[in-house]
């Protein structure tokens, strides 16, 4: 048996948590609990006549009720329960207080929030793509409008905020990073198009007649196309025309990013000023990194034991209008993107898992048998033979055009990404729909959601950073 002498207690260090705990009458509450069963087991001990009961008769004066004990020892029982507390969120647990149930008007106003949401969803809906438009979860000028809103003040507040000093940063970056990936597009597209003519236009000389006029014109229009390819190459890479889309892209996704974390940031809901303070230095945060040209990361969780905490001002009617509110103008709205962007890369699947670039190698290859049967038989025209060499060299070009292009934007990568992140999206709603009434889980799972927005866009420009647009 160990020595007692030789005992050094090590309780669980907390030194470095002193956020608050909660209400005062809590730690009451649980310190009044501490010593009621303190004075359960000594009245059990004295009941069985042990020995511990003989020692306890030295702490005879302590057992009274709780309103008479000594001032210093009730200390002791608070200072014993806060540091269990601060224990137990050290280990990654959480206290927090039940969310008051929501009253009729409480519930009929979050009820007529939601209807809000919809019909501001079909209002912003293209009939003709089933998608919302590119701004859609960024402007609330239609949710700012609604008269569902000021049945919630701190959040019509947050609301107008963001979309005064947000939306217009947002939309103008925005709008830049879309004129930088439309020009983009087009000098990968006339590289990649005028290379694969150049080639074309080459294979045709070995097989045009030397009699024929038009003939003497593919020359010329090897040339052009050579020229052309070089241009749009050059021109990419003198502007750096991809490195600014990305750069303006991502800006713009930072900023999107920033606002829905704003909404979960706990300072709006018991610090408005210093919500809306805190929101002005990250927007310049943002902009100043993109400016240098470094990443901006728009994070600013609170650890989850200081959501739960301050989480306490979010009442439940709040909690379940930011919910809605999120999953529907992000949640909802970015998996429909996901959709429509799977949907639009359907072509680049089927060429990557159907092999359809093996199938024209293959179909080249074939011309070639067939050139050489024809020539070994039955000694055809030589004027068919160079056409089946021509057509059997320039089919494999064609496929490499094809397979240049979708590479050019990771395109069947993308395809597989968006599917996944989709079906994500479907359980994270109905889990953030399932949670909507309890503000800190609220709060958590629209953290939870930015975190996995930010991993997407990391691996998308991971993805698109590490292909070569003009090969």
């Amino acid at each position: 048996m160990s020595d007692p002498a030789d005992y050094r207690p090590r309780p669980i260090e907390t030194s470095g948590d002193r956020d608050p705990l909660g209400p005062p009458e809590l730690i009451e509450r649980l310190a009044e609990n501490a010593h009621a069963i303190w004075a359960r087991w000594r009245s059990a001990e004295q009941a069985r006549g042990s020995s511990s009961a003989r020692d306890a008769d030295s702490k005879a004066p302590l057992f009274v009720p709780w309103p008479t004990l000594p001032e210093p020892e009730r200390q002791l029982d608070r200072e014993l329960v806060v540091e269990t507390l601060r224990a137990a969120r050290v280990l990654g647990f959480r206290v927090e207080p039940p969310a008051p149930p929501a009253t009729d008007a409480e519930s009929a106003a979050a009820d007529a929030w939601r209807a809000a949401l919809a019909r501001s969803a079909r209002a912003h809906s293209d009939p003709t793509q089933n998608a919302a438009r590119p701004d859609f979860d960024m402007n609330d000028a239609p949710e700012l409008a609604d008269p569902a809103l000021p049945a919630f003040p701190r959040f019509l507040g947050a609301l107008r905020e963001l979309q005064n000093q947000l939306y217009p940063t947002w939309k103008s970056t925005d709008d830049e990073a879309a004129r930088l990936r439309r020009r983009h597009h087009r000098i990968a597209l006339g590289a990649i198009a005028f290379g694969t003519a150049a080639i074309l236009a080459a294979v045709a000389q070995l097989a045009a007649p030397a009699s024929a006029a038009w003939s003497r014109t593919l020359p010329w229009i090897e040339f052009a196309c050579a020229a052309g390819a070089a241009t749009c190459v050059i021109s990419g890479l003198a502007t750096r025309s991809r490195d600014k889309w990305l750069a303006a892209r991502h800006t713009a996704e930072q900023l999107r990013a920033l606002k829905f974390r704003a909404l979960a940031d706990v300072r709006l809901w018991h610090d408005f000023q210093a919500w809306r303070a805190k929101l002005s230095d990250r927007m310049q945060d943002v902009l100043t990194t993109a400016n240098r040209g470094h990443a901006a990361n728009a994070t600013d969780a609170h650890p989850a034991h200081q959501r739960s905490t301050l989480a306490a001002e979010l009442t439940t009617a709040e909690s379940r209008a930011l919910a809605a509110y999120y999953v529907t103008k992000r949640a909802w709205y970015q998996r429909e993107y996901f959709v429509r962007e799977q949907h639009r890369g359907r072509f680049a699947a089927a060429w990557h898992h159907r092999n359809l670039g093996v199938a024209l190698v293959l179909t080249s290859l074939a011309l070639v048998f067939v050139h050489v049967g024809l020539e070994l038989v039955t000694h055809p025209p030589h004027a068919l033979l160079t056409w089946l060499v021509a057509l059997a060299a320039a089919l494999p070009v064609l496929g490499f055009g094809v397979r240049a292009w979708l590479g050019a934007f990771e395109t069947p990568r993308r395809h597989a990404l968006f599917r996944n992140h989709a079906e994500r999206l479907e359980r994270h709603i109905a889990e953030l729909e399932r949670r909507a009434s309890v503000p800190s889980e609220t709060l958590a799972q629209i953290a939870h959601g930015e975190s996995v927005f930010e991993h997407e866009r990391a691996e998308w420009s991971r993805l698109l950073s590490e292909t070569e647009w003009f090969v």
